[in-house]
């Protein structure tokens, strides 16, 4: 994890690390979780670089966003390479459903 998180009072770097592998997993509970614990460090980051609460405010809105939307289709994509059959599988199939007709 990054020095900037460890320097954190009651960071916990394995914990945290748990924490994101079941956000990955998709767990939504999980993921509100880290947007609540972390939201103000992006909220920092933006109002460093656009110098302004608002557009420090419209930043990590669209940052939180896009975090959230790519964790969403990372999961959806997992669960569509989960539900591909090997090319074998599909053969056999195919020959099943052909010999029944």
């Amino acid at each position: 994890m990054s020095r900037i998180f460890s320097a954190a009072e009651g960071y916990d770097e394995s914990r945290e690390r748990v924490v994101i592998e079941k956000a990955q997993q998709g767990s939504t509970s999980t993921i509100e979780s880290l947007i609540k614990n972390h939201r103000h460090f992006v909220y920092d980051v933006a109002l460093k670089l656009a110098r302004d609460p608002e557009d420090a405010a419209d930043l990590t809105q669209e940052v939180l966003y896009r975090i959230v939307m790519n964790q969403f289709l990372n999961t959806k994509r997992r669960k569509i390479e989960k539900d591909i059959y090997p090319f074998g599988e599909i053969t056999n199939f195919r020959q099943t459903f052909q010999s029944a007709i």
